[in-house]
């Protein structure tokens, strides 16, 4: 490890005095808002401060405050849920702004001063194994790190910033790579950044790790498999997709042999080579979507309307070099705008006499441009005519049919598709310029 590199990342992340003053002053506000609230609609809670900010383990700069409220696990779901929004909508009305959002069941989003608040009720439950709902386990999360983890808080903001800045740094679906307790247990585990990425530049798929050895690794899949201390039946890295994985294990193999700042604060992306220059067809199609629905149930449709879309394409006959989902948008890079109207297709050998015959029935009937005839090979050839030889148009036709879409984007339609010249000022430049972060060349930002 690079000692120099490591304490100018370390100058530069550590939250300052000034910042932990804020964040504490406004944690204990919260905390007697909760109480109040809890008080006004007549239900026991307690308010308890969960993540990184409470065991000092969050990046300067970051701005997210996430409260539980702990509510008596006597309550049956329906009049948790009511009491909990009540209680956390009460302490949202004092902030700037709320909005509700929705995981396992909803909470609220609020804005306090520089802050970003989630008020999250949760079942205030005295072991793992009662937990009821997927939020419950947080608290024991917090318990398990914050008697292991002291003396180590500087090796987590190292890891942390060195995700964040590989571009591999949270489980929202968005990016599927390290959540922020993964990357604690990864520390616990290897006893430092440093013990990490040494495991890591060796890491193939398949990695598992059981800290407690509760003997359920074997139960999971994915290129990595945490066991969760705390609940034996949990997968902590089940988010973590294969190309986060593998680009992780590329990281911490380069900056082990090169130690640079370039890894924690890589170079904004240069602009990239242009579609003319590259000779390929950019398609864009602008998606509306919900007002309120939360990146987590978002992405997944967008990647699920992706897909299909690409295999429609492919299966016309026309390439797509790669694609990419964004908020709002679904990009994609062609070979070619327009395909030739002939199209080449193959059929059985001559001397499967029944399958040929057959074939030779299908297409005597259809307008060919040349064929059938008998390849080198044995088999039957013939050249149909294409009935869609442009990308816009067959883009179109799958945008009309909805097959295989995900399900709020199936319902929303009012599709807007640019292509060509026009598309090139929608594709976001990371799209266009795909280069590892800490490859860019050039400085980081100072």
């Amino acid at each position: 490890m690079n000692e120099s590199v490591s304490e100018e990342v370390l100058d530069r992340v550590r939250p300052s005095p000034d910042e932990r003053r804020r964040l504490n002053e406004r944690v204990e506000e919260l905390c007697e808002l909760v109480g109040g609230e809890a008080r006004r609609v007549g239900v026991e809670a307690d308010a308890v401060l969960v993540g990184s900010t409470s065991r000092g383990t969050w990046l300067s700069g970051d701005r997210d405050i996430d409260v539980f409220i702990k509510l008596p696990p006597s309550l049956e779901r329906e009049e948790f849920v009511e009491l909990g929004l009540e209680v956390a909508r009460g302490v949202a009305n004092v902030g700037d702004y709320s909005e509700e959002a929705y995981a396992e069941h909803p909470y609220v989003r609020a804005r306090f001063a520089e802050f970003d608040v989630d008020l999250v009720p949760c079942f205030d439950v005295e072991d793992a194994e009662e937990i009821r709902s997927a939020v419950d386990r947080t608290p024991f999360h917090d318990a398990y790190l914050d008697e292991r983890l002291g003396g180590l808080e500087d090796e987590v903001l190292l890891l942390k910033q060195f995700m964040k800045g590989t571009g591999v740094y949270s489980a929202e679906t968005r990016v599927r790579g390290f959540s922020g307790y993964l990357s604690e247990l990864l520390v616990l585990i290897h006893g430092g950044f440093g013990g990490v990425l040494e495991a890591a530049s060796g890491w193939s798929p398949g990695e598992s790790y059981d800290p407690e050895g509760h003997g359920t690794a074997g139960d999971y899949g994915g290129p990595l498999v945490v066991v969760d201390p705390v609940d034996p039946g949990r997968n902590v890295s089940a988010a973590l997709s294969l190309q986060r994985f593998a680009e992780f294990v590329q990281a911490a193999g380069d900056y082990l042999e090169e130690a640079r700042r370039e890894f924690f604060f890589p170079p904004e992306p240069r602009a990239g080579t242009g579609f003319d220059e590259r000779g390929t067809f950019p398609l864009v199609v602008e998606v509306e979507v919900e007002e309120g629905i939360v990146e987590d149930n978002l992405f997944p449709q967008l990647r699920k309307t992706r897909d299909s879309l690409v295999r429609g394409l492919e299966s016309t006959g026309l390439r797509v070099l790669r694609s990419g989902v964004y908020r709002d948008r679904i990009v994609m890079e062609l070979f070619e705008e327009e395909l030739p109207r002939a199209e080449r297709h193959e059929g059985p050998p001559v001397w499967l006499r029944e399958h040929a015959e057959k074939f030779l029935e299908k297409y005597g009937s259809e307008r060919l441009f040349s064929g059938p005839w008998v390849g080198g090979d044995g088999h039957l050839v013939v050249e149909k005519r294409r009935t869609e030889t442009g990308a816009v148009d067959a883009l179109k036709r799958l945008l009309d049919e909805g097959k295989g879409f995900g399900r709020a984007i199936a319902r929303r339609g009012g599709f807007e598709v640019h292509a060509g010249v026009e598309a090139r000022d929608e594709v976001p430049d990371d799209f266009v310029s795909r280069t590892l972060p800490w490859r860019r060349g050039g400085q980081g930002p100072e």
